[in-house]
């Protein structure tokens, strides 16, 4: 478990401070950046079906065609149908960084956080960088 935030938490924290940004996302950046990290290397990332839980609430993760999506995203966060769509055709790395990025839109978006994709961007890649699993 981190005892400390990482240097891009602090950092984006000073920024929404001075920006306006409300207190709830600092508090969002401070479970993202304390929470323990879990990885099992020797799994092969099945995510047909996989569920999750996220605030309470269980989202299926499932494999989507790349050819069965009208846009270039190679994932998608659906919070009223509690599902997140992941492209089956990416590597497992890919996968697993875009399954945090689209969890992060789901947290912020189940409790009202209005966000940018760079802010899911960047708090999805610092998380994947520190060995953040789901």
């Amino acid at each position: 478990m981190f005892s400390k935030r990482s240097a891009l938490a602090r950092e984006f924290s000073e920024w929404s401070k001075n920006n306006g940004c409300s207190r709830e996302v600092d508090n969002v950046i401070a479970f993202l950046t304390t929470k323990e990290l879990i990885r099992d290397d020797s799994m092969k990332l099945e995510f047909s079906h996989k569920k999750i839980i996220i605030c309470g609430l269980c989202f299926e993760v499932v494999n989507r065609d790349r050819n069965s999506r009208s846009d270039e995203s190679l994932g998608r966060c659906d919070i009223k149908d509690l599902r997140i769509f992941i492209d089956k055709e990416m590597p497992d790395q890919q996968k697993e960084a875009t399954l945090i990025h689209e969890w992060c839109h789901a947290v912020l978006q189940l409790n009202g956080i209005e966000h940018s994709e760079t802010l899911v961007s960047v708090l999805a890649q610092e998380m994947y960088r520190v060995n953040f699993r789901l």
